[in-house]
């Protein structure tokens, strides 16, 4: 890993598995931090009163979930799970069974919410409550949720697409199938929103 990651290999922690083998070749998926941030996380569960046997990513835990829920002839296309938070969004793309690649992005459910107050004039509060339950608008306004949240999926936009040049990049095959979870995926109307305009099936994980 020395010469792959811009650190001291005394100052991370790192672990891996292999994931196929063929001749004297190996397919290893590693998962590497800081130890500084390892620690800090710790310390969070030690306040917690929990001790953890095992720490892992976010990728190999949605790695696991996929292999549990989608058979292995449904997973011969590349599927992307995205990953909605409340200030971040973990995309996950899997083939095949294994991860290929994980990586974050700093969008969430916040910035659409803001999106929403700016576009309607309305305290944060007021509009996390037209987010989470847009059948108010009908009262007061025409337009529809997403169209009003319209400007404020471009940022998730061209990060679906950048994944699906990608997808094609490492695995030779087009994204076939984009999976919505996280709180942020139950906003009204985005599977579909998103899907009009990448041209990629999108639905709820």
């Amino acid at each position: 890993l020395e010469d792959e990651l811009p650190f001291s290999p005394d100052s991370i922690a790192y672990d891996c598995s292999v994931l196929s083998q063929s001749g004297q070749q190996s397919d290893v998926h590693v998962a590497t931090t800081l130890k500084k941030y390892l620690a800090a996380e710790l310390a969070k569960w030690t306040d917690l009163e929990v001790d953890p046997d095992i720490v892992t990513s976010e990728g190999w835990a949605l790695k696991t979930l996929i292999n549990r829920i989608i058979s292995p002839t449904n997973q011969e296309k590349p599927l992307l799970l995205v990953y909605m938070g409340a200030r971040s969004t973990l995309l996950y793309l899997h083939w095949r069974g294994v991860p290929i690649i994980c990586r974050q992005i700093s969008f969430g459910g916040d910035a659409l919410t803001k999106h929403l107050a700016d576009k309607l004039n309305l305290s944060i509060e007021q509009a996390e409550r037209v987010k989470k339950n847009p059948t108010v608008l009908h009262e007061t306004h025409s337009q529809s949720l997403m169209e009003l949240l319209g400007d404020g999926i471009e940022e998730l936009q061209r990060e679906l697409k950048h994944m699906d040049l990608v997808c094609k990049g490492m695995t030779h095959e087009n994204l076939h199938q984009i999976s919505l979870s996280g709180g942020g995926s139950l906003i009204d109307g985005l599977p579909e929103a998103l899907e009009k305009r990448i041209g990629i099936h999108v639905d709820r994980l």
